[in-house]
């Protein structure tokens, strides 16, 4: 019995802590973040660098041996 509250004691003391601990977002660095992804985004350049230039590379290909 003493053994069950101390455990349920320990995981309220635990989740009303994390609950506390959690920091405020800071709007200037969520902005940077978020226009550094829309505006400044170098995803489309990679994935086709990754799939059209390179193109697959499967094992004793010619497009292996002219990756390598």
């Amino acid at each position: 019995m003493k053994l069950k509250l101390l455990c349920s004691c320990l995981l309220v003391a635990g989740t009303v802590g994390s609950a506390f601990a959690q920091d405020t977002p800071d709007p200037a660095m969520t902005q940077k973040i978020r226009e550094e992804g829309l505006n400044h985004s170098q995803v489309m350049e990679i994935a086709y660098h990754l799939t059209d230039a390179s193109g697959p590379r499967l094992a004793g290909s010619s497009a292996l041996k002219r990756n390598n």
